[in-house]
Order: C-alpha cells, then sequence, then structure tokens
C-alpha cells in the first residue's frame, strides 16, 4: 500500500519529452482500452477511450432531485483577453464523475476535490490540494485519483477523502505565477486516466522547461 507522500520507485516510470512528442499525450485515451461498471460514471468522458457512453437504463419520467450550486465558477487557466487568440477551454466548466452513489469534481477556485451523495445532493467531504484542479478527478478500486496545478497527482480514499499518497511527475517543487495564481512550473493539466492498474498522467505546460509523462503502478489492496 502507498502511504502518504511515498511512493514505490521501482514502480514508476517517468520520462522527459520533447514538444514534438507531446501528441503521444494527447493521444493517449483513444488508445488505451479498458471498461467501466454499468451506470459508473467514473472518468472524464466514462472510460478510457473517452467514448462518452455508458450501458444504462433510463426510467420514461425525470426530475430534477436536487441541485448543489457551487459557491464560485469555475476559473480557466487561459481567460480572455490573456490569451493570444481564442481557443476552446477545457476547464471552464466543472466535470463530474459518478460512481457508488457518489458525484466527485474539482474546483478550479478553491483547489479541491469535492464529493457529494448522489441521491441526497449532501456534502460527504472535500480535500484542499495546493493548486487549481481543472480536469475530472478518476474513480477507481475506492480511490480518487486527481491532478492539480501544484505539480502534484493526489490518490484519497473514496469513501472518506484522506489522503493515500501524492506524486510529483516534474523534477522539482519550483512554483511561478500563472494567471495570478500560484502554481507548479509542471502542473498537472492532464487529468489522470486509470487503465489496468495504471496511472497515467502527464505535467508541464511550457516546453522550453519540459514536459514529463508517466505511468504509475498501482498496488490494489486485498
Amino acid at each position: 500500500m502507498m502511504r502518504s507522500e511515498e511512493y514505490d520507485a521501482s514502480a514508476i516510470t517517468s520520462q522527459w519529452y520533447r514538444p514534438s512528442m507531446v501528441r503521444a499525450l494527447l493521444l493517449l485515451s483513444s488508445v488505451l482500452c479498458g471498461s467501466v461498471q454499468a451506470g459508473q460514471w467514473s472518468t472524464y468522458r466514462a472510460n478510457p477511450m473517452r467514448s462518452g457512453e455508458i450501458e444504462n437504463t433510463i426510467g420514461p419520467a425525470l426530475s430534477l432531485q436536487w441541485k448543489y450550486v457551487p459557491v464560485h465558477p469555475p476559473r480557466p487557466a487561459w481567460p480572455l483577453p490573456s490569451e493570444e487568440m481564442p481557443r476552446m477551454h477545457n476547464d471552464n466548466a466543472y466535470h463530474t464523475v459518478v460512481a457508488d452513489g457518489v458525484v466527485y469534481w474539482g474546483s478550479s477556485v478553491t483547489n479541491k476535490v469535492y464529493a457529494v451523495d448522489a441521491a441526497r445532493g449532501k456534502l460527504r467531504w472535500s480535500f484542499v490540494t495546493e493548486g487549481p484542479i481543472r480536469f475530472a478527478p478518476t474513480i477507481s478500486n475506492e480511490r480518487v485519483y486527481i491532478g492539480s496545478d501544484d505539480g502534484y497527482v493526489y490518490c484519497l480514499d473514496a469513501r472518506k477523502g484522506v489522503l493515500k499518497w501524492k506524486y510529483r511527475p516534474g523534477p522539482s517543487n519550483e512554483k511561478v505565477i500563472g494567471n495570478g495564481r500560484m502554481i507548479s512550473l509542471w502542473p498537472v493539466r492532464t487529468g489522470v486516466l486509470v487503465d489496468d492498474n495504471v496511472a497515467f498522467c502527464g505535467a508541464g505546460v511550457f516546453p522550453y522547461e519540459g514536459i514529463y509523462l508517466c505511468a504509475l503502478a498501482l498496488i490494489v489492496e486485498p
């Protein structure tokens, strides 16, 4: 079992890539295969293939049961007018995932991961990182995996929200000011993709500083 702020170095591979190689990360979700339990939407777009669909049965009548309104709306990393040209933003909404009756998402404003009861809409727990969270969590084997602009990948207990371990793909804890926020020079802005007990992620947005792709071998507790 990985403990807080510890990891098995022999189980981790990390490599620096030139900017031209970063395309591999963008194709990662297309080449990996995996499955998800029926009725579960436990990662971004449902599964490692990012198909955006699951097998489930929905009744003919739908009605609003509850709604959870965050205090702060999303704050994209590159809002106008700071960006040089309009682009598609993947962090202009809070992307939620659902697993085992719980709804999870991360906030780019409060730096927190939230877990809300899917039946009642009540907050179960929240966990704070040291930077904005811009991608949906991934839930696997009762663990929540999330990447943060603070440069770390976090693994949390899905039931209690306590930290199990965290890992920094980048070479140091060096920080910079990015769009008014203090972030890592190598923020984790790929989300975390889990397939066959391996967690894939990437860190870095500045090509001249290096982009790091990482595969973490996950130890599954019995």
